[in-house]
This record gives structure tokens, C-alpha cells and sequence, in this order.
């Protein structure tokens, strides 16, 4: 009630949005109590960064087998990369998660596979509503933006191997942190 009273609307357009939430899992619901925001578990975090591995590094692969890319494309990444350090160093969390997915989103669409990037922006989707804490410490988000330069120049510098091991060692890096934070 409250919520429809606040968004000026029914309540069934809520109701039903909040029960395709349910559906997908992003919310929980408890009989007579209602709907709360469902966190994200080890093994669904675990699952998430294994098909957003797979998705990247597929994707890079198949931007890579094309030749190199451009440098104005570089420059275009390195945008995303220096907007996400600045928001590090203001701490700025929200906006700088924003940053960090758009960046690989625009990566990964360099290989000119739409349906790719849909999955990618979904699996991203779910793991950044999912996760409402921050799942890394300041020495880890350091480390994410050291991994993004060097992804960024093994790129640019078409080294193909190099590229893939960054990125699947990125990925894996930011897998190991939000499973260790959940731990906690």
C-alpha cells in the first residue's frame, strides 16, 4: 500500500511488478509479510561470474580474431577507465559500478555480437541489483583499476593471450572478492 501510495498508482501495477520481481529473483516474499530485496548467495555469485567469464572472454576473442582495435577506440575506453578512477578516488561507489559496467559492456560490444552483449548486460544487471553491499575492500577496487589498464594496453597493443589472461584474472579477481565478502 504504502509503496503504490508513494509511486501515485494502484496497487495492482505494484503488485505485479513486485511478483515479476519475485519470478526473476530479485525479491523474496514472505507470506503476509511482503516482498524484501533477496541478496545474492555464494553459489548464485560464483554461477554469475562464471557466465560473465565466459561471456567476456568469448567476446574478446572474437573482437581480437578481427585485428587490432583502433585508437580511437583506446581512447574511448580509456575514458570509461579514467571516469571510474576519478569515482575511486571520491569514493564514490554507485556511480563508479555504473562506469565499471559500461566499460566492459562497450568491450564486449566491439565484437559486434548483440545478443552477446543483451546476455552480458543482463548477467551485470542481476549481479549489481542483487548486490546492494559493497563486496570489495579499498585495496581491491585498487587492484580493479590497475587489471583495467592493464587489459586496456594488452588490447591496444593486440596482445591477444595477454588480454584474455587479464581479463579472466579480473573477472575471477572480482568473483573472489564478493565470495569472501559473503563469507564474512
Amino acid at each position: 500500500n504504502g509503496l503504490a501510495a508513494s509511486l501515485n498508482v494502484s496497487r495492482t501495477p505494484v503488485r505485479e511488478a513486485l511478483e515479476r520481481l519475485y519470478q526473476e529473483g530479485f525479491v523474496t516474499r514472505l507470506p503476509r509479510r511482503g516482498f524484501y530485496v533477496a541478496e545474492i548467495t555464494k553459489e548464485e555469485a560464483i554461477d554469475l561470474y562464471g557466465a560473465r567469464e565466459a561471456l567476456e572472454t568469448y567476446a574478446l576473442e572474437q573482437t581480437l580474431a578481427r585485428g587490432p582495435v583502433t585508437p580511437d577506440t583506446i581512447a574511448e575506453l580509456s575514458t570509461y577507465l579514467d571516469r571510474y578512477n576519478k569515482l575511486l578516488k571520491d569514493a564514490i561507489l554507485k556511480e563508479r559500478i555504473l562506469v565499471d559496467v559500461r566499460f566492459h559492456l562497450r568491450l564486449a560490444d566491439l565484437s559486434g555480437n548483440r545478443h552477446l552483449v543483451r546476455l552480458l548486460a543482463q548477467t551485470f544487471e542481476r549481479l549489481t541489483l542483487k548486490r546492494r553491499l559493497e563486496a570489495s575492500h579499498p585495496e581491491r577496487r585498487n587492484q580493479s583499476a590497475s587489471e583495467h589498464r592493464d587489459l586496456l594496453e594488452a588490447i591496444a597493443r593486440h596482445k591477444q593471450k595477454r588480454a584474455l589472461q587479464v581479463l579472466r584474472n579480473h573477472i575471477q579477481h572480482a568473483r573472489d572478492a564478493v565470495v569472501s565478502y559473503l563469507h564474512e
